[in-house]
């Protein structure tokens, strides 16, 4: 399953999304729901749009690839800032866990 995460609005965040498009099939991509007036924002949503893909919005997903668990953590809630609407997950396997926060401070 090829699964797409944008953590959230900026251009150094979904700036090279469209080309990932391109290379890859993307089954479903996710992200904070937060969108943006910026030209790298309308280029990475016509992006998700003209892949056909299932979009999802940032509320609890997981997924279990082998031994892995991958999970949506949040965000929970719209800030203004955007860095703080970063999609923050977690992925769990047997060697430890990782926590991917994207810009979020906390």
């Amino acid at each position: 399953m090829e699964i797409l995460i944008a953590t959230h609005p900026h251009a150094d965040h979904i700036g090279g999304l469209p080309a990932v498009f391109e290379a890859y099939n993307v089954e479903t991509v996710v992200d904070s729901g937060v969108s943006h007036m910026s030209q790298t924002y309308q280029r990475y949503w016509s992006a998700v749009q003209a892949e056909g893909c299932d979009y999802q919005k940032a509320a609890g997903q997981s997924w279990t690839f082998g031994n892995c668990q991958f999970e949506v953590l949040g965000p929970t809630t719209t800030y203004q800032n955007l860095n703080d609407n970063s999609v923050v997950a977690r992925l769990t396997s047997l060697g430890g866990a990782f926590l991917f926060t994207g810009d979020a401070l906390g």
